[in-house]
């Protein structure tokens, strides 16, 4: 196929140049010129190769959106969760605080509660020291009087006793907490018991006399017993000796 040239003036004054451009011209008549042949190995553009690609391609962006999708779903119940837990966390330092609070006002009354103890505490030593004393004193005194006395409690159980009261009544240490009517004193008087419990029932005295087993005469006092606070807590008996006529 023959080609034609073209003389084209570039430039200006001394630096004008010709640039010459060659054009292949068309048969005219002959029919158009076979396209180019197809090389082996390449395929058309939109061929099914190319669509199974672009198939793919769609199906895999599809799985990743839904893959993304399930991602972003369990980020939210994660959130959801931890916002949940943040929630009870922060309910349970307000109920720590406030735990916290009753034990600072708890430890502070069981500090005042201590201290009371303490005081009632020296008290009671202190008062227990008095009582030991007084016991004492109580002791040395029926100790030292030569009267047979016998004290009893409301219920007419012995509580104390003199030492002279033990062969005048016949009663011995083991006896403290009997029932004086288990007595079987050396003197005649049946109804002993009956005459205390009318002591402490009335409030008043009885005088009597009664007669030892060997003869001697004893004069007889049942007066109440009574409390520090004024109160009726049984009987105290007594013996003395009758002085005999001359």
């Amino acid at each position: 196929m023959p080609n034609t040239t073209a003389n084209t003036p570039v430039g200006a004054g001394d630096s004008r140049h010709i640039m010459l451009l060659f054009e292949e011209t068309r048969r005219t008549g002959g029919g158009a010129s076979p396209p180019p042949p197809v090389k082996a190995g390449k395929e058309k553009p939109g061929g099914t190769a190319t669509k199974r690609m672009v198939a793919d391609l769609q199906r895999d962006l599809v799985e990743t959106r839904q893959q993304l999708q399930g991602i972003i779903d369990d980020l939210g119940a994660a959130n959801e969760e931890l916002q949940s837990a943040n929630e009870e966390v922060l309910s349970s330092n307000e109920e720590l605080q406030s735990t916290n609070e009753e034990l600072d006002t708890a430890k502070e009354e069981l500090q005042s509660t201590n201290e009371e103890l303490s005081t009632l505490n020296d008290e009671l030593h202190g008062r227990n020291e008095e009582l030991s004393r007084v016991n004492s004193d109580l002791v040395n005194l029926l100790g030292s009087v030569q009267i047979p006395i016998v004290m009893v409690s409301q219920d007419l159980r012995i509580r104390r006793f003199t030492p002279a009261a033990e062969k005048t009544l016949n009663i011995i240490a083991s006896d403290v907490g009997r029932p004086i009517g288990h007595l079987k004193p050396n003197f005649a008087c049946p109804d002993l018991e009956g005459l205390i419990a009318h002591v402490i029932d009335s409030v008043s005295i009885y005088d009597g006399e009664v007669e030892t087993t060997d003869g001697r005469k004893l004069a007889m006092q049942i007066r109440p017993y009574k409390s520090v606070n004024n109160q009726i807590d049984g009987a105290v008996l007594a013996l003395f000796e009758v002085p005999t006529a001359r």
